[in-house]
């Protein structure tokens, strides 16, 4: 049965299934935004808010049983670089490195879409009451997962395996 959850496939559909579950949360959770009390169809914010909680709360867990499957390899401490060899450090390192060129990227994507749509934040309070709704929060935090996830994702989908 180990060898199976530590198989290569397993990894991959795992990372992929973090991937698509960041996605979906994003898009529902903007979905969300749009909605407004005086909307005939105001129960749909609803629906795409437990969607979004749902596969927010999904990519988390998928997440930490990545990195366990991983042996946290890629997480972010100092104790497991210390057990591996020059070999296994260096391919640990090129994971790392291609994760933080992939995130700069988003994050200069990210801020560009930011500063496009900033002008329609308090269109989206308006329709929530005048509040800021909850689900707006999870658009930064899905950037922080994924930073968290890439390199994660990106050891999983390497021909070669470190562990």
């Amino acid at each position: 049965m180990k060898d199976i959850l530590r198989s290569k496939a397993t990894m991959k559909v795992i990372a992929t299934l973090i991937l698509l579950a960041i996605i979906v949360n994003t898009y529902t959770a903007v979905k969300s935004l749009w909605y407004s009390s005086f909307d005939a169809n105001w129960g749909d914010r609803f629906i795409y808010e437990n969607i979004a909680t749902c596969f927010g709360f999904a990519s988390i867990f998928l997440t930490f049983i990545l990195s366990a499957l991983q042996k946290h390899v890629y997480w972010a401490t100092s104790k497991i670089t210390v057990r591996l060899d020059a070999k296994q450090a260096q391919a640990r390192r090129e994971i790392f490195e291609a994760s933080y060129r992939i995130g700069a990227v988003l994050v200069l994507i990210a801020a560009w879409v930011f500063a496009t749509t900033i002008h329609n934040i308090p269109a989206i309070i308006a329709n929530a009451q005048g509040t800021v709704p909850g689900h707006l929060f999870w658009l930064p935090f899905n950037l922080a997962l994924v930073f968290f996830a890439l390199p994660l994702v990106l050891a999983a989908w390497k021909k070669r395996q470190v562990l």
